[in-house]
């Protein structure tokens, strides 16, 4: 029976009236109907097929030689679809799709198999490569990922990494585009490049990849050496960091990059305001940079005028408070040298033992200016702070480590 009615449906984003069709279709023994049907279910594009049916319409198009079947059926009883995987029957039907079918999906899943130790008989590297290298010779791009990441981390050949990278990011692998921009940008076996770097990041980020767009923020922001790296507009790069700290799933990183942008161009108050809407998603470097900018910019940023420096009252920093510079600065030190998931999270960011350098060095600067009493307030505040921010309830660790 004809598909094409089904989808036209499926193209005009009418789910549940092309899955019925789709259906009837299946039922007048059209394998590819049965594999539309279990991918809108895997998709969840219509609550008109049920988790049962995908099981059914998957095993029919087993059945009926569909391109599909194999990889279907392997795939659910691989992931336990069906309740506890069942490796064993996964493999028989992912071995009959690579052999008889010649799918590089299912000769890939193989490879995955064997690497994973899901074959009962521990990792088979050697075993893996072969179906590996079956998928990728067939085009298939994760394979050729796969290879990469083997041939960089195992095998030590690097030609043949960098050779497996490339072919997989050229079409269109955006985990191969990422990696080979972090092996540019941090010279892994090859001479740094930022510009190369950069590329491949905005290849990343042009094909929806919102960490390889972040990439590049982190390179124009946070690198010492910008050497290299393509012009970009400040003010594009201020709105796609905006977007992110709206819409994103992790709104901290974008928030600290904007405060970095910020007081890259001098504005301090709004720099100090999206460093502390940072910290309070629990981003530590941005509370490390909020503190600092207090100390080392918090004098001038209210003096009134027409100061370049000057933004509206509701962002602007207030004059610097010693008393609450110096309970943050505790607290920054003391979750940085903690073993937290809070001092772990954005080491990315800012490294652990940079951000205990930092709060050294301005907590020195700090402690001659204040008074035994304003010092003991401090303490006060920051074993405070420290329970609301990162959840460290027992403030008694503050105050031993400050002692």
């Amino acid at each position: 029976m004809d598909i094409s009615s089904a989808l036209e449906e499926l193209h005009l984003n009418n789910y549940d009236e092309a899955a019925a069709l789709f259906k009837d279709a299946a039922a007048g023994g059209n394998s590819d109907a049965c594999d539309f049907i279990v991918q809108i279910y895997r998709l969840g594009l219509s609550s008109h097929v049920t988790r049962k049916e995908a099981l059914e319409y998957a095993i029919k198009g087993y059945e009926y030689r569909s391109r599909d079947g194999c990889y279907n059926l392997g795939t659910m009883y691989r992931t336990g679809f069906l309740g506890s995987p069942d490796y064993a029957k996964a493999y028989d039907f992912f071995t009959e799709g690579s052999s008889e079918l010649h799918d590089p999906r299912c000769s890939f899943e193989l490879g995955e198999m064997l690497r994973l130790g899901e074959t009962g008989k521990g990792s088979r590297v050697d075993e893996a490569v072969k179906y590996y290298h079956a998928a990728a010779a067939r085009g298939y791009y994760p394979a050729q990922f796969q290879l990469a990441c083997i041939f960089e981390r195992v095998v030590k050949d690097f030609d043949a990494t960098l050779e497996f990278y490339r072919s997989s990011a050229e079409k269109g692998y955006v985990d191969a585009m990422l990696r080979l921009g972090y092996i540019y940008e941090k010279g892994v076996r090859v001479d740094p490049d930022l510009s190369s770097a950069v590329d491949w990041y905005r290849k990343a980020s042009d094909a929806g990849s919102t960490e390889g767009f972040l990439k590049i923020a982190r390179m124009v922001l946070c690198s010492a050496d910008r050497s290299g790296i393509l012009h970009i507009a400040p003010g594009d790069l201020e709105k796609q960091l905006a977007d992110l700290a709206e819409k994103g799933s992790d709104p901290a990183e974008p928030l600290y990059l904007l405060g970095c942008l910020s007081e890259m161009q001098g504005k301090y108050g709004s720099a100090g305001s999206f460093f502390y809407q940072s910290a309070l998603k629990g981003c530590l470097p941005a509370l490390c940079r909020y503190a600092a900018l207090q100390i080392e910019h918090g004098e001038h940023l209210n003096m009134g005028g027409d100061s370049e420096n000057r933004v509206s009252a509701g962002s602007a920093l207030k004059h610097c408070d010693r008393i609450e510079s110096y309970a943050l600065l505790h607290v920054v030190r003391i979750t940085a040298s903690s073993m937290t998931e809070s001092a772990k999270k954005y080491e990315y960011l800012m490294s652990s033992e940079r951000i205990v350098d930092t709060a050294d060095r301005l907590l020195s600067d700090i402690h001659p200016t204040l008074s035994d009493e304003e010092i003991a307030e401090a303490g006060r505040i920051a074993d405070e702070k420290i329970g609301q921010m990162f959840g460290i309830h027992d403030a008694s660790s503050a105050s031993a480590t400050r002692s």
